[in-house]
């Protein structure tokens, strides 16, 4: 099992991925601004996010990095610590 950041999950590139990696096992921390996508693309991970498989974050990269950062910190240390 692989722990994969997506930016730009909610995209049609984005979305295949995040649906890729979830099917093989893996756990997505995903970012989005839905600038140029749809939430409901997000929507058809709903039932990752009950497994704690799938994570997300609305958030815009380049004025949220310090956030982003810390939500990148979390997800790898504590997945690090579990293993």
């Amino acid at each position: 099992m692989k722990n994969v950041i997506i930016f730009g999950a909610a995209g049609f590139i984005g979305t295949n991925l995040t649906k890729h990696f979830l099917e093989n096992g893996d756990k997505v921390l995903a970012f989005d601004n839905f600038s140029t996508s749809d939430p409901l693309n997000i929507s058809q991970f709903d039932n990752y996010l009950l497994d704690n498989q799938f994570y997300f974050v609305q958030a815009d990269i380049v004025n949220n990095i310090s956030t982003i950062n810390e939500y990148i910190k979390y997800f790898y240390f504590n997945e690090q610590v579990d293993e």
